[in-house]
């Protein structure tokens, strides 16, 4: 910066920060892990409602977890799997039906024996020992939930609203 005859101004300016950087960090990880906590609850609400149902287990199965919050959404009956790393702010939704996953991302096609039965059977058609299944298609439930839920956007809002 000049001055009106041509001569440079230099100024020397001290600030003095009377911050508590300590508490300020943690504030800001409490509000992160806090977005994430409602990111989750909507991820994990929105994958219930879209949850391919035809007995509903799948469904009761869904499970929201957040880092050092333990499991916050459920389905209804879900169980704690502790899939989340403590030491970081991390989120979780998952089902615990055991073809969760299947039901998302869809199977090949495969064979299916007979493990502890003489036959397969839907209980009105006996199949035989073995039967090539063509595969299912996907029906994903948990990640459309994640796109729509889980962006930068949302987050940053909902930390802003916890600081």
């Amino acid at each position: 910066m000049l001055t009106e005859d041509g001569q440079e101004l230099i100024l020397n300016v001290d600030i003095k920060w009377n911050v508590d950087w300590d508490k300020l960090d943690a504030q800001v990880k409490e509000a992160a892990r806090l977005s994430m906590r409602d990111i989750v609850v909507e991820v994990t609400e929105g994958a219930v409602m879209d949850s391919p149902m035809r007995t509903g287990n799948n469904m009761r199965s869904l499970a929201g977890e957040v880092s050092g919050m333990g499991q916050v959404a459920s389905g209804g009956n879900a169980t704690l799997e502790r899939v989340v790393d403590d030491s970081k702010i991390e989120g979780a939704v998952y089902s615990t039906s055991g073809y969760g996953g299947y039901l998302e991302t869809g199977t090949g096609p495969h064979v299916i024996e007979v493990k502890n039965a003489k036959v397969l059977t839907d209980g009105k058609t006996f199949f035989g020992k073995k039967v090539q299944h063509p595969g299912t298609a996907p029906h994903p439930y948990i990640k459309p939930n994640v796109d729509r839920c889980f962006t930068e956007e949302n987050f940053a809002e909902n930390a802003r609203r916890y600081l």
